[in-house]
Parts: structure tokens; C-alpha cells; sequence
């Protein structure tokens, strides 16, 4: 997942029983970066990618995959985790790839599907997957709940901003997160929330090694070329849900659509969302400020 890990814990443990729970986060959240780290030949995802049957897969991934095929269908599309193949080619690898940005790919996308007598029953992929937009959140989804199992009163996961809060906070008003704009320079806003998942996608946070500044880390399902953050409407989402991983997606979707779409979007899914336009400016749906 490539991201930095943030964890804070309220807990009536002493100190030692405290920093204990705390490396068992972390190991949780290591055991999960080498299930689905598509860079690691060894993970789950790589498997898969490569032909590894998904009747094999273990718990935690056969669980991600089917929310992100829940994720595809909510949005209409507008979030795919099957574009593996895509982000390849756009050159979002560990060494820039020798194939230019931009070039389409022709692979067949019939890729994670549900069998109808079984939720759980999955097609070997026809091409590959990237879990890359909806991994993180789920991971500290994940996480916070394997804490609030091992008996923490509350918690905050953090990893690479994808947010999700459980329990009792560190004081009374609830968890108080902080929503910086695309520059980091300033706040666009501060929420309070009393748990719940909260995600920001930027299509200016990451830029490919040695390649243009005008392709992103997203690609557009759509024409499935990296959306270009100078022309995009909207280059940045902020999104309140139930979950991390359910932000994550949405966020990500909201960055391939235009304002309009992704209000509506939101509100369809009784999501709460700040979009920030290319010119700085800011939108919000109906539900931010009443989320809960």
C-alpha cells in the first residue's frame, strides 16, 4: 500500500499492555501490505494476476475484492479496481515502464465477478487487478476493528490519510480530523465525527517517476487513461462514509467525474462530500456538516 500508518488508541490498559496492542496493529496492517501489494510477486494480488485460482485467496482479500466489485456497481463504474493492466501501462510501476502513457490496452475486463449461488465465488482474472483505490481504507477498516476486538475503548487508523474512527475518543467532543487542501498549505475545513471513515484522494498528490506532470496516479474507467490534473474539473475529493474503505472508492470516483455527477453521486449514497475544483474553489453535498 505504500503509505504512512498513523494508529491512536484509547484503551483503560497500562502502558506495557497499550504498546503491545499497538505492534499488533502494525503487524496487522504488514500482514495485509504483503496480501495485496500488487509490487510484491508474493502477494495475493500478484498471485491472482498471474493465474493463482481466487477459491485460494484468504479471508481478508476474497473480502476486499467483493467490496470493490460492490464499490464498481455503486459507482456506476466510475471506480474500477480491474484496470491492473492500465496503470501499467501509464507507468506506475517500481521502474518506469518502457510502454508510453497513454496507450490503451484491448485486455478483456471480465475480472473479479459473483458467481449467482455463491457471494463469494470468483472468476480467474482475464487481466490484472489494482486494489491501489480502495486497499488502504479497508486496511484501516480492518485494523480498527481487530484494536476494538483486543479490547481498545476507541480508535483512529490513519493510513495515507484514509481514515477510520471507532469507539470512544480521546475527549469528549468525538474525533477531529483535519481536511487540507491540495497544496497542504492550509485547512479547507476540521470535522468532528463520532466514528466512521473518511477518505481524501488528490490527483496532485503522486506523479509518476520521470513522466509528465499532466498524468496522474487515477485512471479514467471510462476511456482508461490517466486522468490529466490540468484538465480535470475536479483534483480533489473528501469524502465521509461508514467505512475507510467505502470513502476511498468514492473519492477516487468523484476525481474521474464532474461536479455535477459527483454531488449526485453522493447523495444517491447518503455520502458526505468536499470536492475541490481546479481553481481552488470548493464543493460540498447536502450531507457535509450533518454527517454522523
Amino acid at each position: 500500500m505504500g503509505a504512512t500508518a498513523r494508529v491512536t488508541v484509547t484503551t483503560t490498559f497500562n502502558v506495557e499492555q497499550s504498546q503491545s496492542l499497538i505492534r499488533a496493529a502494525q503487524d496487522e496492517i504488514e500482514r495485509l501490505e504483503s496480501l495485496w501489494s500488487r509490487f510484491r510477486p508474493d502477494s495475493e494480488i500478484s498471485g491472482l494476476n498471474h493465474g493463482r485460482p481466487a477459491e485460494t485467496l484468504s479471508q481478508p482479500t476474497r473480502s476486499l475484492l467483493e467490496l470493490a466489485e460492490l464499490a464498481r456497481h455503486k459507482t456506476n463504474g466510475l471506480f474500477d479496481h480491474r484496470l491492473g493492466d492500465e496503470i501499467v501501462l501509464a507507468g506506475y510501476t517500481k521502474s518506469v515502464s518502457a510502454s508510453r502513457p497513454g496507450t490503451t490496452s484491448s485486455t478483456s475486463h471480465d475480472v473479479v465477478t459473483f458467481s449467482n449461488d455463491s457471494p463469494t465465488g470468483f472468476a480467474t482474472p482475464a487481466t490484472r487487478v489494482d486494489v491501489g483505490g480502495i486497499a488502504k481504507g479497508f486496511a484501516a477498516d480492518y485494523v480498527a476493528e481487530f484494536l476494538i476486538r483486543h479490547g481498545a475503548c476507541g480508535v483512529l487508523v490513519s493510513l495515507g490519510g484514509d481514515i477510520r474512527c471507532l469507539g470512544a475518543s480521546d475527549h469528549d467532543r468525538g474525533w477531529e480530523i483535519e481536511v487540507e487542501s491540495p497544496d497542504e498549505t492550509t485547512a479547507l475545513d476540521r470535522i468532528t465525527i463520532a466514528e466512521g471513515g473518511i477518505a481524501t484522494s488528490s490527483l496532485t498528490a503522486r506523479r509518476w517517476n520521470g513522466i509528465s506532470p499532466t498524468v496522474s496516479h487515477v485512471i479514467d474507467p471510462r476511456s482508461r487513461l490517466p486522468v490529466d490534473p490540468t484538465r480535470a474539473e475536479i483534483v480533489q475529493a473528501t469524502v465521509l462514509a461508514s467505512t475507510a474503505a467505502w470513502a476511498e472508492a468514492f473519492a477516487t470516483a468523484c476525481l474521474v467525474a464532474d461536479p455535477i455527477c459527483s454531488v449526485a453521486l453522493l447523495d444517491r449514497n447518503g455520502l458526505a462530500g468536499l470536492l475541490v475544483r481546479g481553481d481552488g474553489s470548493t464543493i460540498t453535498n447536502m450531507n457535509w456538516g450533518t454527517f454522523e
